[in-house]
């Protein structure tokens, strides 16, 4: 658990390597914040995260697209 108490933010986080890196933090024991531009496929990879978080953990999923200001000023 070298990853517990902290929090992530994970961008890309619906799929590929992004999802992969959320799984893998919150095996560590972090709380994670996922980001994608997608919000059905977010949705979906929240779901599968979550079930592998313990209840003391946060996922949270915001759509944004890092590549606008306004959407990453709103995370």
């Amino acid at each position: 658990m070298k990853l517990a108490g902290c929090g992530i933010l994970v961008t890309g986080a619906s799929q590929g390597l992004g999802l992969a890196v959320a799984e893998a933090c919150v095996a560590e024991g972090a709380s994670v914040c996922m980001c994608a531009r997608s919000e059905d496929a977010l949705r979906q990879a929240q779901d599968l995260v979550v079930t592998r978080a313990s209840s003391a953990q946060k996922v949270i999923a915001v759509r944004a697209d890092v590549g606008e200001t306004a959407s990453v000023c709103e995370l």
